[in-house]
């Protein structure tokens, strides 16, 4: 490892290893398992417990203490006023943003003593450095999208899965993209959207291993130093192809492995992508 990666390295360790407990404690819960908005409600925890890392590390390098207390403020304060009947078992009957204040404030707030949590933290005098500061910036995206809170089916066990197979390598990849020819942190994650708009209905084991097709296509772009990515042509394809099974898409395509051949297609140039 390169010594002067140590700290971004650490960095996306120490991110993923909190995103997995989150979603541990909130796979823990009865309530959560009872609600009709579960998948909303961990998408929202999911989003203030990254706000939280960002700040917590800007202002002191250390942000997993912060957000621990974060993700168990979060769920005492879920379970809490779903018990007292506050949410109704509805979204729209319950502001979600006390809860992020609430959480906000019992984990920042004490940082800058008589200050709100939400003063602009990210303007202190001792900022990161640069790779940290620009790695920061695309966790929150590069995590909802991987995990894909709102699937109909994955459970959360699933996604600690997902999160535990690929988050880091999405994350380092997406955090890197000097020295990586694939501008993962906003085409290739266009696509992963992409997919998941055409195929709602994958599994959790054709996404697993349609994310591992991805890592190894990457990889090898990265060992040829490369870039033949053509996201627009494929993302169009794809959506000739909506409301189809992937088993179906891959049986009139011919392709020979779905999930290899679903990776593949945004890896080709752009003539052969529309000419497919």
């Amino acid at each position: 490892m390169n010594g002067a990666d140590e700290p971004l390295n650490e960095l996306i360790t120490k991110y993923e290893s909190i995103v997995y407990d989150y979603l541990a404690v909130m796979n823990s819960s009865e309530t959560v398992k009872a609600m009709d908005v579960a998948k909303y409600t961990v998408q929202i925890g999911l989003n203030a417990i990254t706000h939280i890392y960002k700040l917590a590390f800007c202002m002191t390098k250390s942000a997993s203490e912060h957000c621990q207390k974060g993700i168990y403020c979060f769920i005492e304060y879920i379970e809490q006023t779903y018990k007292l009947g506050y949410m109704n078992h509805s979204s729209q009957q319950f502001d979600f943003m006390d809860a992020v204040t609430f959480i906000y404030d019992k984990t920042l707030s004490d940082e800058q003593p008589g200050s709100s949590a939400f003063v602009n933290i990210l303007s202190a005098a001792n900022q990161p450095p640069i790779d940290c500061r620009n790695a920061l910036e695309q966790f929150g995206r590069v995590t909802s999208v991987l995990v894909w809170t709102n699937h109909p089916t994955m459970t959360l066990t699933d996604q600690m899965e997902i999160v535990d197979a690929h988050l880091i390598d999405f994350l380092l990849w997406s955090s890197s993209s000097r020295n990586h020819p694939t501008n993962l942190n906003k085409d290739l994650l266009l696509y992963l959207e992409t997919v998941q708009e055409t195929f709602a209905e994958i599994d959790k084991k054709e996404y697993m291993d349609f994310l591992t097709a991805i890592k190894k296509q990457i990889k090898k772009q990265d060992k040829k130093g490369i870039d033949t990515i053509a996201v627009l042509p494929a993302c169009l394809y794809l959506k000739t192809l909506s409301g189809m099974l992937l088993t179906e898409i891959a049986e009139q395509e011919r392709w020979k492995r779905g999930a290899d051949d679903l990776a593949k297609l945004v890896f080709m140039s752009s003539n052969s992508a529309v000419n497919i």
